[in-house]
């Protein structure tokens, strides 16, 4: 629908070092802003991907890890509303 718009945005990004100083991991904070510009309610979900061994460690809203790769969260907007999705990844490539 035209009238639900999100807009992601990474806020952070780091590697995370092994005792070889090569990047064995990351960890990364993204902020999606979404928008019902409906006169109704909507849900929206909102899906991300990754691959390693990851985990989120900060949320705003309650998710769900659907399999080894994908996160999903489930946003109800008022109509009219404007809300901000914030959440944390970390990831490990490695176990080294």
């Amino acid at each position: 629908a035209f009238d639900i718009v999100a807009e992601r945005k990474r806020t952070d990004f780091k590697y995370v070092y092994g005792s070889s100083r090569s990047p064995i991991g990351a960890t990364e904070s993204f902020v999606t802003e979404l928008r019902n510009r409906k006169k109704t309610a909507e849900t929206v979900y909102l899906y991300e991907r990754y691959w390693g061994d990851w985990k989120v460690t900060k949320s705003s809203e309650p998710n769900k890890k659907l399999d080894a790769n994908t996160i999903s969260f489930e946003v109800v907007l008022k109509p009219g509303e404007v809300r901000k999705v914030t959440y944390s990844f970390e990831t490990n490539w490695s176990k080294g």
